[in-house]
């Protein structure tokens, strides 16, 4: 009996140190024992994925106009990259028009109350345009699955980075240490 309860305190006193030792120990503590908490959050990793979905399509399909770029839950660097891609589409005479034909989020994973990874199924139906005369040049229907790192940042989920594969190709596996860093 005495056994057991010395176990008990050294449990408790590690985890005592451990939580007092670390800035966010308390947060984290309480987002992996209150599983609303964690129902909650990954429908708005959910929400924003899909507004990051029809973002991307809004600024292609408009040759770039920056209408809803603030609501636009992507970190800057993603931003910068989708406008200078489709600078360079307009500098060559195109506009990419795509539509997102399906979205199916297969998992959500949070590593931590902050950072998140979600697979997702997309479906794209793609065409490239004149820019000026907005004739159709081609189409295509691309369907792919993509890995999204997340990170929730002013109390909302953003995308950091994002991994595109072909859809049925194996994803490499993650550690947590891979999405903290982020």
């Amino acid at each position: 009996m005495k056994k057991n309860r010395l176990i008990a305190a050294v449990i408790v006193l590690s985890f005592a140190a451990a939580v007092a030792t670390n800035a966010n120990g308390g947060r984290y503590l309480f987002f992996t024992l209150d599983k609303r908490a964690t129902a909650k959050e990954d429908s708005n990793v959910r929400a924003a994925i899909k507004l990051f979905s029809a973002g991307i399509a809004g600024f292609y399909d408009t040759g770039g106009h920056t209408g809803g770029l603030n609501m636009f839950p992507a970190d800057n660097l993603i931003k910068r990259r989708i406008f200078m891609d489709i600078e360079k589409l307009k500098q060559a005479g195109y506009i990419f028009v795509i539509d997102r034909d399906k979205t199916e989020i297969k998992s959500v994973s949070f590593f931590s109350p902050v950072h998140a990874v979600a697979v997702v199924d997309e479906s794209w139906i793609m065409e490239y345009q004149e820019r000026d005369t907005r004739r159709p040049l081609g189409k295509a229907h691309n369907v792919i699955t993509v890995r999204y790192y997340l990170k929730k940042l002013w109390g909302k989920w953003i995308v950091l980075e994002y991994e595109v594969y072909e859809r049925g190709d194996g994803i490499p596996p993650l550690s947590a240490g891979d999405v903290v860093r982020l």
